[in-house]
């Protein structure tokens, strides 16, 4: 990271780079990655090329295979929390959740597609993503606002940028709702749909755990008062 960063810093020119930037976005893309990021390299520390592609071309497989493990292995893990929250035996199985979580990812890899050659759905669903992203961010702040709540603490400097951050990313959520059903990308608005869903659910929690707290609290005061 440090060699191809750097190498791009010393890059010779705004040409150069402007033509390798410009190639970054056609096609596939691993290949103007890599060949655009050995031309930045070779050019600022005078690596061979052929070593500046290899170099890259490992890095993109590396980066790959490390997020399918973590990715699976993750889904894995909830497959078989489902399994044992809901007491659903064949859930604890080890190859069967394995295969489950396998089924999902090809079904998301594939089941998208912007027309061009199989899946190549990969700039569809990164938007959905950063979304999701988002909202599970707020999510992080609606527990620190509960927990400061619970201690009796100011809560508005976590609660405001809560409420912000949870209106922009469902908003943005519900808009591509929208646009992808009228482009009838189904796997996506089922997606998306859900995730809207489940933080509905959880919003409604929250308020719930909320009120129970300040009923608690407020029945703590009268109690003191008394």
């Amino acid at each position: 990271t440090i060699v191809a960063v750097t190498g791009s810093l010393y890059a010779a020119n705004g040409a150069e780079w402007d033509a390798i930037y410009t190639g970054l976005s056609s096609g596939p893309g691993q290949t103007g990655f890599i060949e655009g990021g050995a031309q930045l390299i070779t050019t600022g520390w005078g690596i061979p090329i052929a070593f500046s592609e290899t170099m890259l071309a490992v890095m993109v497989v590396l980066f790959a295979g490390t997020t399918m493990d973590a990715g699976l292995r993750l889904q894995r893990y909830i497959v078989q929390e489902w399994g044992n929250i809901y007491n659903i035996a064949p859930l604890k199985n080890n190859i069967l959740a394995t295969l489950l979580s396998i089924a999902a990812c090809l079904i998301l890899a594939f089941g998208v597609t912007a027309g061009d050659y199989p899946g190549d759905g990969g700039m569809l669903i990164w938007p959905v993503f950063g979304a999701t992203n988002q909202i599970l961010a707020s999510m992080t702040l609606m527990v620190i606002s509960i927990y400061l709540i619970k201690l009796g603490r100011p809560v508005k400097n976590v609660l405001i940028p809560m409420i912000i951050i949870l209106f922009l990313a469902l908003w943005a959520s519900g808009w591509y709702v929208i646009d992808h059903f009228q482009k009838e990308s189904w796997v996506l608005v089922f997606i998306e749909l859900a995730v809207i869903v489940t933080t509905v659910i959880i919003i409604l929690e929250a308020w719930s755990v909320v009120s129970k707290l300040r009923s608690g609290n407020a029945e703590e005061a009268s109690a003191s008062d008394g």
